[in-house]
């Protein structure tokens, strides 16, 4: 086996033309039914950061730089079509 500590290690770079794309998470809550949307917005928005979070935290683009988050934006109101 090689010595592997003394081998140079290249720091991740975006060679690349433009920006990467990011990661743009967008939790729904269905608002026909009265009251459910206030009792889990909170709960929904808690489950969206985590997500967010985890992917921040584990996901890499492939030249090593890690991957970003764009906003995560809830939409409310969804009534009858």
């Amino acid at each position: 086996m090689s010595n592997l500590k003394g081998m140079k290690r290249n720091r991740p770079q975006n060679r690349l033309c433009g920006d990467l794309p990011k990661i743009g998470i967008r939790p729904t809550i269905d608002g026909r039914r009265k009251g459910v949307r206030e009792f889990l917005e909170k709960q929904t928005m808690n489950m969206a950061k985590s997500a967010a979070k985890f992917l921040t935290e584990n996901l890499k683009y492939a030249n090593g730089m890690p991957v970003t988050m764009s906003r995560i934006n809830i939409i409310k109101g969804l009534g009858p079509v």
